[in-house]
């Protein structure tokens, strides 16, 4: 397995937010226990030493870029492990998120005195034939006709799908119940941000701004969520 290219500056600039980002390459018939990378060595849980070598890459790497943007912090450069519903499990003072696509993984945190609740996501643009086949399973009607023209379906489907995955992690700690992509409605989409709001009558009724950032082969996105939340109205900054 091989990680390269740290970087440390996140698609969307937030105060008081660490990032960290690299590449990772393995090999698909051998299976990786352990990376080292940037200074940082990480191990692989024992429920995942069966794992497809595909899933221990994109997990080492995850966990490299998160002790990388704990480092930034100063905070403790300890493991994170997974919970029983595979979610990062943070030291006490901290949130953050995880994501990663095949080639690329990356990590944010935050202390609990600036953030209720973080959520990244990266993604690959879907192949056409992909986006049209997975398209009811992500947008409802009304939200597909919220495609700009600029943007085409392949891209506009990959955006709301990575942009929901991004609302979920920042919001499923706080609300600590598993939702799905129609129980929250696309309302529009501007030049920096996608506008959400929660529709599922066990889910708050909140407004979510999600700002993303389109790359030529992938998109990203990023929910930050302030340390007053939700009692800043249930509404997030917005473009």
């Amino acid at each position: 397995m091989r990680l390269s290219d740290l970087q440390t500056e996140p698609p969307v600039a937030v105060p008081h937010m660490a990032y960290a980002s690299c590449n990772f390459a393995y090999d698909r018939e051998v299976p990786e226990h352990h990376a080292t990378a940037f200074g940082v060595e990480q191990a692989l849980p024992v429920s995942l030493h069966k794992a497809v070598p595909k899933r221990q890459a994109e997990y080492l790497a995850g966990r490299v870029c998160a002790r990388q943007a704990m480092g930034q912090l100063n905070g403790p450069l300890t493991e994170v492990h997974s919970g029983t519903d595979r979610a990062p499990q943070w030291p006490a003072g901290y949130v953050g998120s995880i994501t990663h696509n095949d080639t690329s993984a990356a990590a944010i945190i935050g202390s609990t005195r600036h953030f209720a609740g973080l959520g990244i996501d990266q993604e690959e643009i879907m192949a056409p034939d992909l986006a049209q086949k997975l398209q009811n399973a992500i947008l409802s009607p009304v939200e597909a006709a919220l495609q700009p023209q600029a943007i085409s379906f392949a891209v506009f489907t990959s955006l709301a799908f990575s942009a929901k995955e991004a609302l979920y992690k920042a919001t499923y700690p706080l609300i600590g119940q598993m939702f799905g992509f129609h129980d929250v409605s696309l309302q529009r989409i501007t030049a920096t941000h996608l506008h959400f709001f929660m529709q599922a009558e066990t889910l708050p009724d909140w407004q979510l701004a999600v700002h993303y950032v389109l790359h030529p082969k992938s998109c990203e996105t990023l929910l930050a969520l302030p340390a007053s939340w939700p009692h800043s109205g249930g509404q997030n900054a917005s473009d």
